[in-house]
């Protein structure tokens, strides 16, 4: 791992960018069935972004808050 850089950063540089990606095409007016088949993705997972970034606006997009206790695993 570079000096500096966040465990997971560049994974979750790849999510934000699908996240946008599925924005920008939604902006168009299409169905998340035609989103999903043109990004390669669901349109169940196209939905759920549609409606965060409806929601929370561009917030929205990124990770939010998991269920249960903090992870038990560490770098060390």
């Amino acid at each position: 791992m570079a000096a500096g850089q966040e465990p997971g950063g560049v994974l979750k540089d790849r999510a934000w960018a699908c996240r946008c990606r599925v924005i920008l095409a939604c902006a168009t007016g299409v169905s998340n069935k035609d989103v999903a088949a043109q990004l390669g993705s669901t349109p169940h997972a196209v939905g759920r972004w549609r409606k965060r970034f409806v929601e929370h606006r561009i917030a929205g997009l990124g990770d939010m808050p998991r269920s249960g206790g903090p992870p038990t695993v560490t770098d060390e």
